[in-house]
């Protein structure tokens, strides 16, 4: 039975080639067409920043909801 440090040591590279990939998405075409694709296993959550609506509040419950 493989032990987790072997299946960190295969995941965590993966995740961090996906994740750079994403990043470099965003920089060679812009976070609004980032924002209109759709990921598997990957949810946005937009910010609003109007200091009316508490738009960090907001944000940062939506994190927590998702994060749960």
């Amino acid at each position: 039975m493989p032990e987790a440090k072997d299946f960190i040591g295969v995941f965590v590279p993966f995740e961090k080639k996906v994740i750079n990939q994403k990043l470099n998405w965003i920089r060679n075409n812009g976070r609004q067409s980032f924002l209109g694709t759709k990921s598997e296993n990957f949810s946005k959550i937009i910010h609003d920043y109007n200091k009316d609506q508490k738009g960090f509040y907001k944000w940062k419950n939506a994190l927590e909801e998702r994060l749960i």
